[in-house]
């Protein structure tokens, strides 16, 4: 939950209870930061940015959902019946029993720009928490209020804490900060120092300071000495002179450290898979300590942990199995096939269970007792995949039934993730093996990965397609597969799979949202429309086919969309855009924009007579009615969704593509810039700057609005609700005849005159272009029946001409009821003059 004290936090220095500390000036990388901060705000509403000013709607974050489960090991509280998780912004509380989560703490508010780097339980209370931040300040938290108690700044970036058992009045951290140096143009240096911070006192006092990394800090169970480790060396010092009591250099790259809970040794995994105890680590003489090397990991040895009683050791890696030794008789147990790398192991006091958490973002809980999976926590998947990945090819997807966020999550999956509840709901196993290394059979290696994702309006279908590579030769091969959703397994189960059903990649896939209807695009030129068929089969009722395909001008297709009715398919081949009818595969209009430069790469539809094209440098909207351009601008867009309820799209683009940033180049390289639309106008409803970047973006439809979730490169799902600044506004509605016309006839044939309250005003004739190419135009019965409507005048009943003049004159009655008499009648008999010569003139 949201702290309760966020308004009212107190400044730096500062306690709660209003004592009054000297306020630290903020270190000079924040003040830059925040300077870059403020640069971007004054961009989202400067006219030099190629992009119009906005029109006074503006959107705001309500909700954050997804990002990694916790950036560090799992903390069990004293009692073992829950362990707490963090990541940046957000600390969540599990019951240990049942998996769920109980607490949700949200430090947003609090740490602005800063994000969390280490939590520890109070031992003095067991209903409150440390957290050590990027700005250098500790705070202590209500767990179940999500209320601030305190907080101290240390004045140093923290990277990570211990609380001391024996010693709850000390922190001890590890801080990093920059050098000084005499000359501006030389590179500074960073230093790293292990601290310790009296919480009474306010005051450091120095352990270690070194210009390597250090990578890990432990306290011993009996709070007597700590420990910690960087790449190169481990040393120990003892908590109450804070003298080194002993150090040891590593010949391998030190990955992981743990301290034993009752004896007096230490151990340490390398890079090469190599575990080495060191006992007797409190003796003054090196000669003093033996050392002893297991070694069963064939790759590095990502974390180590101690049971509580001292008589197992636990390791892990990414060999996906979880290694426990004794430490006695040296005999070894083997948890295999936990499905990812493990990052970190901890271990509950009470000995009954293993929090174990994974590469997939996932926390699985083990049983101690037979080494069972009991329990298993799923974050966001694509939030651990992203440096794998890069860019997120399925984009996001709504499930229209439950609403939930579809993207991929691990390699050849595709998670189902509710914003709502921060939570994954399902997933759906596309490619079999899990992992993106496969085998052919054949002794190569292909590199396989989900390329599209699309789902029928009631979710009861959905569509994939992967795309298997291999890495020797190059050469790829595409899969299409129709999944139907079971009831009774609630999920979805292949039902059609084609094999190579487009000579090269594929480039769209799409079901229209009113018939089941699929159609799919490629490299190859060719598109290809996929419809629901019966089959003699009894084990299979339903089976998707081929009905018809088609081609233009042997040129690429790149994508395609349906109407919202679904009656026609806009396909963009290279630079022009395709009108074809969805049943019978009919050519009915081509669009050509009228600055070919780059190929069109995205195609939307919006609202019922709106189409959008994106190419490598532009965005254009086009009127599908009059087949004309409305208008156009020039951005490099990356992403692009579009609301489902209304007439409005929003663009991510790259904010070092547009003109008069101020952003230095740096973040110019890396911040997007947000901007929502609305069909009919180029000036953007919204604009703003994230200094996130963020990989796509999708509307989630809600009962009133849809919400806009994005995708940042944190791995986070933003959620953004709109703010109208400028209060309600009120819509002037207008009453239409219920028709059964679709997008298609509407293109082509003439709307039908319905009776209006003025019908003695004359419509406007409908001009076309008969220089264009003949496969543009409309059919020439259209194009005489307009130019002979242009002539002729509409004939108005007298009734009509009657009923007209009394509307006025009772308009005009009413304006002269509602004129002071103290104008002496005469703005009333102008006002009705006025209303006179009106009807005259349009009779």
């Amino acid at each position: 939950m949201a702290p309760e004290t966020a308004k009212t936090t107190p400044q730096a220095g500062q306690e709660v209870d209003g004592t009054k500390k000297k306020r630290s000036r903020p270190a000079r990388g924040q003040r830059r930061y925040r300077r870059e901060v403020k640069a971007a705000d004054d961009l989202a509403n400067s006219k030099e940015a190629g992009v119009p000013a906005t029109r006074g709607v503006s959107w705001r974050v309500t909700a954050k959902a997804g990002g990694r489960i916790s950036d560090k090991r799992v903390i069990f509280t004293a009692d073992s019946s829950r362990f707490i998780t963090f990541n940046a912004t957000r600390i969540k509380v599990f019951n240990t029993s049942t998996g769920l989560p109980l607490h949700v703490l949200s430090l947003s508010s609090y740490l602005e720009q800063a994000v969390c780097t280490a939590v520890q339980p109070n031992p003095a209370n067991p209903l409150q928490l440390y957290t050590a931040s990027s700005d250098g300040i500790i705070r202590l938290w209500n767990i179940e209020g999500g209320s601030l108690v305190q907080f101290w700044d240390v004045g140093e970036h923290i990277t990570d804490m211990v609380i001391n058992p024996k010693q709850p009045k000390y922190a001890y951290v590890i801080t990093q900060s920059e050098e000084k140096t005499a000359s501006e143009t030389t590179a500074r240096s960073v230093k790293y120092t292990c601290h310790r911070f009296g919480f009474e006192t306010r005051k450091k006092k120095v352990l270690l300071k070194t210009k390597k990394p250090l990578l890990a800090l432990e306290a011993s169970a009996d709070g007597n000495y700590m420990a910690v480790a960087s790449r190169a060396m481990a040393a120990v010092f003892d908590t109450d002179s804070l003298s080194e009591l002993s150090r040891y250099e590593s010949d391998e790259e030190i990955t992981s450290l743990a301290v034993h809970p009752t004896g007096q040794s230490i151990a340490v995994g390398d890079i090469r898979g190599r575990i080495t105890i060191w006992y007797n680590v409190i003796a003054t003489s090196k000669q003093n300590a033996v050392r002893e090397v297991l070694h069963w990991h064939p790759h590095r040895v990502n974390d180590l942990a101690f049971t509580s009683d001292g008589g197992y050791l636990l390791s892990g890696g990414n060999e996906m199995v979880l290694v426990v030794w004794q430490l006695r008789t040296r005999h070894k147990q083997f948890l295999p096939r936990l499905g990812s790398e493990i990052f970190s192991i901890a271990v509950s006091p009470d000995q009954t269970s293993y929090a174990l958490y994974h590469k997939d973002n996932t926390v699985r809980l083990i049983s101690a007792i037979n080494l069972t999976v009991k329990r298993v926590v799923t974050g966001l998947q694509f939030a651990t995949s992203i440096g794998d990945q890069q860019t997120l090819r399925t984009g996001l997807l709504v499930e229209p039934k439950s609403k939930a966020i579809v993207l991929e999550g691990y390699p050849g999956h595709l998670q189902f993730y509710d914003v709502a509840d921060d939570s994954s709901v399902l997933q759906v196993e596309v490619i079999p093996n899990p992992v993106s290394q496969l085998d052919d059979g054949n002794g190569s290696r292909i590199n396989a990965r989900i390329t599209h994702v699309a789902f029928s309006a009631d979710a009861a279908w959905m569509a994939t397609s992967e795309e298997r590579t291999s890495i020797e030769d190059g050469q790829s091969q595409n899969f299409l597969k129709f999944w139907e959703y079971d009831e009774n397994a609630q999920s979805y189960k292949v039902v059609t799979r084609m094999d190579q059903p487009h000579k090269g990649p594929i480039t769209s896939l799409k079901i229209s949202g009113t018939s089941l209807i699929a159609v799919t695009t490629s490299e190859d030129g060719t598109f290809k429309i996929w419809q629901l068929a019966k089959t003699a089969h009894s084990d299979v009722k339903e089976h998707w086919l081929c009905t018809s395909w088609g081609t233009y001008q042997n040129l690429p297709a790149y994508d395609a969309t349906f109407s919202n009715d679904g009656s026609i398919i806009a396909i963009a081949f290279g630079q022009l855009i395709t009108i074809w009818d969805a049943f019978g595969s009919r050519l009915h209009g081509v669009l050509a924009s009228p600055l070919p430069r780059s190929p069109i790469r995205r195609v939307r539809a919006v609202g019922t007579s709106h189409l959008i094209s994106c190419t490598d440098d532009r965005v254009y909207v086009w009127n599908l009615l009059s087949c004309t351009l409305l208008w156009s601008l020039r951005l490099h867009v990356h992403s692009i969704a579009v609301d489902p309820s209304q007439s409005r799209f929003v663009v991510l683009a790259h904010e070092d593509s547009l003109p008069g940033s101020k952003h230095s180049p740096a973040i110019r390289r890396t911040a997007t810039r947000l901007l929502i639309f609305e069909t009919g106008s180029p000036t953007p409803l919204a604009s703003s700057s994230l200094a996130v970047p963020c990989f796509s973006a999708v509307f989630r439809p809600k009962k009133a609005e849809s919400d806009l979730v994005l995708l940042n490169q944190n791995g986070e799902l933003e959620v953004l609700s709109q703010n109208d600044t400028e209060g309600p506004r009120v819509v002037k509605k207008i009453e239409e005849q219920p028709s059964s016309r679709t997008s298609l006839t509407n293109l082509y044939q003439n709307q039908p005159t319905q009776p209006t309250a003025q019908p003695y005003k004359a419509t406007s004739a409908i001009v076309f272009d008969i220089s264009a190419p003949s496969h543009v135009l409309p059919p020439p019965t259209q194009m005489i029946m307009s130019f002979l409507n242009s002539f002729m005048v509409p004939r108005v009943s007298d009734d009509t001409v009657v009923d007209a003049i009394t509307e006025k004159v009772e308009e005009a009655e009413t304006v002269e009821e509602t004129v002071d008499e103290s104008d002496g009648g005469l703005i009333k008999r102008e006002a009705v003059d006025i209303v006179f010569k009106e009807v005259l003139v349009s009779v």
